[in-house]
């Protein structure tokens, strides 16, 4: 009797974890793998990290307790990343401070469900269930007995895994030659939720760990005659605008959350009049859908993009790691007193670092007033109005906006959209929009301060969004995966191109400042193609895999800081 009973323990132990595991299988279900390799992905997880528990004895049983409340803790904070992702946490955020920021916990407390109290009963479940046998013990049959059945429910699951990954990878790849040790341990976790679905849970925390040791690398002499040859072809054929970059400002306004569909709507006039009327100007570049290359950074990725002219990392957020380093950049190539301003504090996602790395001049962080949620665009056009006004001419000022960040279930600017077309049936969207025309109203108060100060003729304005909007967050009429990017006072305008990409970025504004830059001994215009260099009837150019090489190269290269 008191050995079953304290067997029984084991079995707590063994189903509480299963339910978890199970849990997250079902939040995070995808048509492949099926439901049924799944349930024996969580059979093998709950197995494997329940063995080393059938030997704990005495007051070391409650050591054992613990397991289930840490997997709890654990499943819940990657189905609330996978609800606002589509994704698993990457190894970075583990041990990331972003994670604690007020803006990340506002949208994971906002896809809380009522379900997810589950988690915490089974985390704890097993704890009551020691307390209540705290005397009993197993002897050294029924402990053996119990390790075997373990090892056996294991090796059935894992077996299940490991055939379904290797036939998902055989379908995908029918002509290539399978390697088992790339399926489970890929050189790039591109995303890592593949890595979960090819390994189950227990090999994603072994990829997290092997990958969270991945730091910076050496670049051999051939690298670097490679890197080099590559940024020389990209910059084959440049066209230049202007003859120096010397003679204009420079505004660069990322957008929080600024999806191109917004401009495609039929209402788009009421909703940010400021805009559309931009985009009709004859000195203005309009493209239409640039496509979103942001990874797991989303803002900062895009802030790196449109900096350097680079692509970020595909399984990191690089601004973890890879904050301080020496980048090509836009305040490089134009040296000109250069400032930015964000509305956060510069310690969320490594500002205060990547402000140096990027050449600026200074940093302006904290600009949307405190806990005033109601002005928060105006708030921080305001402090790049108090900039310019003490900046040296001609200057490049790079300024992130926040109001339009999710959630958007809570109203936080005024309402004072009245037409019957911006009504929805998901009150979401409608206080979306009501967001994107408070940044549509401080925008045109930035640009009538400009028009005041007698400088906007000679500045250059660009305006893009860092991200689209999550999907979680809205209804699927305004899911989009693309962003806008305008130009203002290009000296070619008139330019409408229907799509380019987030990489694209960088080359178009170098293009219209003008002036040559050199970075690495050759000369460099990023690795996307400029709006103004793109041939008749050519369409889009996604980057490739070569891109991705270069740019990570040059990211985990070991060169410290640029000051």
């Amino acid at each position: 009797m008191t050995t079953h009973r304290a067997s029984g323990c084991i079995v707590v132990l063994f189903m509480s974890m299963f339910v978890l595991f199970l849990y997250l299988e079902i939040e995070t279900y995808q048509p492949h793998p099926s439901i049924l390799f799944r349930i024996c992905g969580a059979l093998a997880d709950a197995s494997i990290l329940t063995l080393p528990l059938v030997f704990l004895r005495g007051k070391w049983r409650y050591l054992g307790a613990a397991v289930p409340v840490a997997v709890g803790a654990l499943v819940l904070v990657n189905v609330l990343y996978y609800r606002n992702f589509n994704d698993l946490v990457p190894a970075s955020l583990y041990v990331n401070n972003q994670a604690g920021d007020s803006l990340v916990m506002e949208s994971a407390i906002e896809s809380l469900r009522w379900s997810d109290v589950l988690l915490l009963v089974f985390g704890l479940l097993p704890l009551l269930w020691l307390h209540g046998d705290r005397k009993r013990h197993m002897d050294r049959c029924d402990r053996r007995f119990t390790f075997i059945a373990l090892v056996c429910l294991a090796v059935f699951g894992w077996g299940v895994t490991l055939f379904g990954t290797l036939r998902r990878e055989i379908i995908a790849r029918p002509d290539e030659k399978v390697s088992i040790s790339h399926a489970f341990f890929p050189v790039v976790a591109t995303d890592w939720i593949r890595v979960y679905n090819n390994m189950n849970f227990t090999g994603y925390m072994a990829n997290v760990i092997r990958r969270s040791k991945i730091k910076y690398k050496e670049l051999t002499s051939g690298d670097i005659v490679d890197i080099q040859g590559y940024l020389s072809s990209k910059a084959a054929g440049a066209v230049y605008t202007t003859d120096s970059c010397s003679k204009r400002n420079l505004i660069f306004i990322v957008v929080e959350s600024l999806a191109s569909v917004v401009l495609q709507r039929e209402d788009a006039g009421v909703i940010a009049p400021v805009l559309t009327e931009l985009t009709k100007d004859t000195t203005t570049v309009y493209v239409r859908r640039c496509k979103v290359l942001a990874g797991l950074g989303r803002s900062s990725d895009a802030q790196f993009m449109y900096n350097t002219g680079l692509l970020p990392l595909r399984d990191d957020v690089l601004v973890t790691n890879y904050a301080v380093n020496d980048y090509p950049s836009l305040a490089k190539a134009l040296r000109l007193e250069s400032v930015e301003v964000i509305g956060e504090d510069r310690r969320m996602w490594s500002h205060g670092q990547t402000n140096r790395s990027y050449g600026f001049t200074r940093l302006v962080d904290n600009a949307s007033s405190g806990d005033d949620r109601l002005n928060q665009d105006s708030a921080i056009f305001a402090a790049a109005k108090a900039e310019i006004k003490q900046m040296s001419r001609p200057f490049y000022i790079f300024v992130s906006t926040l109001s339009m960040h999710d959630p958007y279930t809570t109203p936080t600017v005024t309402r004072r959209l009245d037409s019957p077309s911006v009504e929805s049936n998901d009150p979401r969207d409608r206080e979306y929009l009501e967001r994107v025309r408070h940044f549509d109203e401080s925008l045109g108060n930035f640009i009538q301060f400009l028009k005041d100060e007698g400088i906007y003729e000679s500045t250059a304005v660009v305006i893009t969004g860092d991200h689209e909007i999550r999907g979680t967050t809205v209804s699927s009429s305004l899911h989009d995966d693309a962003v806008p990017l305008i130009i203002l006072n290009s000296p070619v305008g008139g330019l409408h191109v229907d799509e380019a990409t987030q990489l694209d970025v960088f080359p178009t504004v170098m293009d219209v400042m003008g002036g040559k830059y050199e970075y690495m001994g050759v000369e460099y215009t990023g690795l996307g193609t400029s709006v103004f260099r793109r041939s008749a009837g050519s369409g889009v150019r996604m980057p490739d895999v070569r891109d991705y090489e270069i740019s990570e190269m040059l990211i985990r290269r070991r060169c410290g800081s640029t000051r």
